[in-house]
């Protein structure tokens, strides 16, 4: 372990993620990550939280939704190089997408004898079906991503969450809108009503974040508009929904909202919200083949969420206005020390400054808004 320890706090080396379990339904992707600052602190404290423990018969269990997801898939990549740091034995669960796959997952899992389980859900709805499973096996649970209600983690004294407020992304894409627009209102009110229209593109209807960041960015731009002294924002059409959080279905959802109301200088969509960036991205290829976003000069603002890397590319293009960021490294951080702590026996929190929020298990990371700037 001590010599685990030394060779990770160099912090230059790059871990490859391969395959690590045999099994057919628990492959991960061979893509590469770097052990970076804020991986090697963490690593660096659970290591020496764990000291000399025997940890050979602990079998920590990952359930990832999607692992085509790419915010999930890199929140994955970074949990990986923390759990291999530690020593411990560990298996990454890909559900596709599909919460019967993931049901058999978790009760193949259970059967091998996982001693913690870490879900990502594929469908949030079939929470308490997942909580009973672990509680009926006295399993600790550690949910993150989707929410559960709070019920279904109250259900079980050995259940917790990590994740962001449901509604914080979307707050932070309010500040950017209106920051953004507000700096210069006139150019991007571009038919020149005095109201800026808006495009919602959104996701799964039984998403808590879904649902949180639909509705909080609008409300949170129409507050900055009215501390302004700015009218509301204004929907063209109803929220468009790309159902499985993909770059396809985002622009499946864009070229059916420009088919029915074409754009140019002087008319069309001012704004649009995406409830993550690969939607984002999605309705920026749509808009190119209209001739649009293709250049910071010839752009509507399109807002994401997650901060992925290939977000990044287009925001600093010019292509994309902003992202309300998650960092994979930080969700690794709470994901991988929450049940750590639990793993070994400890209490969630213990050896962090981080608290429940008030009357729950549920811990809160925050959101980060990229490019740093863009919120006043």
């Amino acid at each position: 372990m001590k010599k685990l320890f030394s060779i990770l706090l160099a912090a230059t080396m790059t871990l490859s993620l391969m395959a690590c379990s045999s099994s057919s339904d628990s492959t991960t992707t061979t893509t590469e990550t770097t052990a970076t600052e804020a991986v090697d602190e963490t690593v660096a404290e659970i290591t020496a939280a764990l000291g000399d423990a025997d940890t050979s018969e602990l079998m920590l269990e990952h359930f990832v939704y999607n692992f085509s997801d790419a915010q999930q898939n890199a929140v994955m990549n970074a949990c990986k190089v923390i759990y291999e740091a530690a020593g411990i034995n560990y298996n990454f669960n890909d559900g596709g997408g599909i919460q019967s796959t993931q049901n058999d997952q978790i009760d193949n899992a259970i059967q091998k004898g996982a001693t913690m389980l870490v879900v990502g859900m594929a469908d949030i709805s079939s929470a308490q079906n997942v909580v009973d499973k672990a509680k009926s096996a006295g399993i600790p649970i550690l949910f993150y991503n989707q929410q559960p209600d709070e019920d279904i983690i109250q259900s079980y004294d050995q259940c917790w969450f990590v994740g962001s407020d449901a509604r914080g992304g979307g707050l932070m894409q309010g500040e950017m809108a209106a920051t953004t627009i507000l700096a210069d209102y006139d150019a991007y009110d571009r038919n020149g009503d005095g109201v800026i229209q808006y495009v919602m593109i959104r996701s799964d209807l039984s998403h808590a974040e879904a649902n949180g960041r639909t509705e909080a960015a609008v409300t949170r731009t129409n507050e900055l508009f009215a501390e302004a002294g700015m009218p509301a924002l204004e929907q063209m059409g109803t929220d468009y929904l790309a159902d499985d959080w993909s770059t396809n279905k985002g622009k499946d959802c864009m070229d059916t909202f420009l088919t029915a109301n074409p754009i140019s200088a002087t008319e069309g969509v001012e704004l649009v919200f995406a409830n993550n960036d690969s939607i984002a991205i999605g309705a920026i290829q749509a808009l190119q083949t209209m001739g649009w976003n293709q250049s910071a000069d010839k752009a509507v603002p399109v807002l994401g969420v997650d901060a992925t890397d290939e977000a990044k590319t287009y925001i600093d293009a010019g292509t994309m206005l902003g992202s309300a960021g998650q960092d994979p490294e930080l969700i690794a951080e709470y994901v991988a020390t929450v049940a750590f702590n639990v793993f070994t026996g400890g209490e969630p929190l213990d050896g962090t400054d981080w608290a429940f929020e008030d009357g729950t298990k549920d811990i809160f990371f925050p959101y980060s808004p990229y490019p740093t700037d863009l919120i006043g």
